[in-house]
């Protein structure tokens, strides 16, 4: 379409500049000298030749002019449909751009939003090892509060064992201290029955001693008594 209009606006150029060279001519051609024989019939037909060429040269000119202002209008036709073709294009363009910058700002979004879920993905990551740590923290704290109640405990038992270790040292001291005691009471009441024997032995003894001088006290009576007999005996 475009190649024939561009023909038709080259064509009208050359059609003008061909009708104006001929007008040209019209215009500069000397004039043929009549014969004697043809003077009157050819003025009148060179008079009239010139009209009529002038007039067709004319009708020409206004179908030229009348073809350029076609090609013109259809050279305008063709320069607004082009630059409605480049508008379009560049509404196209522009929504294209429009678009891509849409595009790249859901992109830039969709980044955003990504990033912005890795960041809470960390955060929860980070918590739940903070949670963990406290767990674990808190179970060793737990761990070592059981371990010290155990050590308490362990001492608790440790002192009660030291108390009742005590307690039997105690009473061990203190049966043996009875025995002695018992020992001691035993051997005292030994000592006093031994000496209650030697009391009864010395009684004994004394008694023996004083039945001794009794008797002895008896036969220098009997004896005094015999020789007091015997001296009566005699004396008579």
């Amino acid at each position: 379409m475009m190649k024939k209009l561009l023909v038709l606006i080259a064509g009208a150029a050359l059609g003008l500049s061909s009708v104006a060279f001929a007008a040209g001519n019209t215009t500069t051609a000397p004039a043929t000298a009549p014969t004697a024989d043809t003077a009157a019939p050819a003025k009148a037909d060179q008079a009239q030749k010139p009209m009529k060429k002038a007039t067709h040269a004319k009708k020409k000119v206004v179908k030229k002019k009348a073809a350029a202002q076609k090609a013109q209008a259809a050279k305008k036709k063709v320069a607004k449909k082009k630059a409605a073709t480049q508008k379009a294009q560049a509404a196209k363009k522009k929504v294209a751009k429009k678009k891509a910058a849409t595009q790249k700002a859901q992109a830039a979004k969709k980044k955003v939003v990504k990033k912005k879920a890795a960041t809470q993905k960390a955060q929860a990551a980070k918590k739940k090892v903070v949670k963990k740590k406290a767990a674990t923290q808190k179970a060793q704290a737990a761990k070592k509060k059981v371990a010290k109640k155990k050590a308490a405990t362990q001492k608790a038992q440790a002192a009660k064992k030291k108390v009742a270790k005590k307690k039997a040292a105690t009473q061990k001291a203190q049966a043996a201290k009875k025995k002695v005691v018992k020992k001691k009471a035993a051997t005292q009441k030994a000592q006093a029955a031994k000496k209650k024997v030697a009391k009864k032995k010395a009684a004994t003894q004394k008694a023996q001693a004083a039945k001794k001088k009794v008797a002895k006290k008896k036969a220098a009576t009997q004896k005094a008594q015999a020789a007091k007999k015997k001296v009566a005996k005699k004396k008579a």
